[in-house]
């Protein structure tokens, strides 16, 4: 056995890492990008795994870069031969110099959160951390993969194996002054596999109320202006509702339940002290974030 393992060709972890990464961007220039790689480099990636694996990985449709059925149980052990070398190296001790640590925050929050964590985190910046904002969803599935050591996200249910959490209070907004008149279909900004999306709808359908999508968009911005032109409502967690967005009255909207807040480590990163630390560190950064009452959400938990 031992020899046949000496004997076989080895599969570098570089060549998985670009498989994942243009897996999940279905884009050679994308995935270059992120990697800080040349596409020609991703290029060579890809073809020196397709002959160590005997054949086609990816293939193009509808202007984006596919796994082909070889190309998905690829992906499969990849990620598994990843996830194995990330806890050998945080088990052994040895990752802490060799990988600054990959910090993951919802986009939505970039605004409350950038200038708190440039602060907090200046000497981790300056050791080579960084930071990815992404939507929770993409966070969640970045963590798993071990390309981000620690994440911030939301949900509308809770977060299983959270290292930390807590609740996030919800509100509709909308123009200040925004009302509509009886019987009228609630017009709801929706942005598209969002938790804001899923919390309104939810509160709406179990409310027993009408309502109709009058915007679907994945921008943020987009919801934002449209909501300011008194197009419509949506929900926000508290602490990112801008000020002119707060419904002056709302009494014929149902109450929203709370968003579940938390900090998720990827495997393997509970057994190294320095992203506990940048655990620990992000949960003190983000609890401790006012919104526009002044309330930080340690005083709203429930």
């Amino acid at each position: 056995m031992l020899s046949r393992l000496l004997t076989s060709e080895l599969v570098a972890l570089e060549l998985l890492k670009s498989l994942l990464v243009i897996t999940k961007t279905k884009s050679y220039v994308a995935a270059a990008q992120e990697l800080g790689l040349s596409q020609p480099a991703i290029s060579v990636h890809v073809k020196r795994l397709q002959h160590l694996l005997g054949g086609e990985l990816f293939t193009r449709a509808g202007g984006e870069t596919k796994l082909t059925s070889r190309g998905e149980n690829a992906l499969r052990y990849a990620k598994r031969i990843l996830d194995l070398n990330a806890e050998m190296l945080a088990v052994c001790g040895g990752r802490q110099h060799l990988h600054a640590a990959r910090i993951g925050i919802p986009t939505a929050y970039a605004d409350v959160a950038w200038p708190k964590l440039m602060n907090a985190f200046e000497k981790e910046i300056r050791g080579g951390a960084s930071f990815v904002f992404a939507a929770s969803a993409e966070l969640l599935h970045e963590v798993e993969s071990s390309f981000i050591d620690v994440a911030f996200v939301v949900s509308a249910t809770p977060i299983k194996e959270a290292a930390e959490s807590w609740t996030e209070p919800c509100s509709w907004i909308g123009a200040r002054n925004f009302s509509l008149s009886p019987g009228t279909a609630i017009p709801l900004l929706s942005r598209l596999n969002s938790l804001s999306d899923s919390i309104a709808a939810e509160a709406l359908v179990k409310a027993g109320l009408t309502f109709r999508r009058v915007l679907m968009t994945t921008d943020m911005s987009t919801i934002i202006a449209a909501a300011r032109a008194g197009l419509g409502v949506t929900a926000m967690v508290d602490r990112l509702i801008p000020a002119d967005l707060r419904l002056k009255s709302r009494h014929w909207l149902p109450a929203l339940p709370n968003a579940q807040a938390g900090i998720l480590l990827r495997r393997g990163a509970e057994e190294n002290g320095k992203i506990i630390e940048v655990q620990k560190l992000l949960a003190q950064v983000l609890v401790q974030i006012p919104d526009e009452q002044g309330l930080i959400a340690g005083e709203r938990l429930c």
